[in-house]
């Protein structure tokens, strides 16, 4: 499995933006977050499979049989979410 994420952060707007994906065997996935602070608030905006990957299937081997795995993923999917910091 191979991952990478690339983060840039504005500090003049007080806001970082994230993007991250991942590949496994032959499966690509896609997320990305925005995250804005505006004085004691945060405001993130977070985006999740992106690509919108229906499934996610593996197959262990061994030496008598194989067995095969298949996951349904979650639907492309965005959360906003706001903290206060008192």
């Amino acid at each position: 499995m191979l991952e990478a994420k690339v983060s840039k952060q504005i500090l003049s707007i007080g806001t970082i933006f994230n993007i991250g994906g991942g590949w496994n065997r032959n499966m690509v996935f896609l997320g990305a977050k925005l995250t804005y602070k505006a004085k004691k608030f945060y405001y993130t905006l977070d985006a999740r499979n992106l690509l919108n990957t229906r499934s996610f299937g593996s197959v262990i081997t061994s030496d008598i049989t194989d067995y095969r795995y298949s996951y349904a993923l979650r639907p492309m999917g965005i959360i906003l979410t706001v903290r206060c910091n008192f």
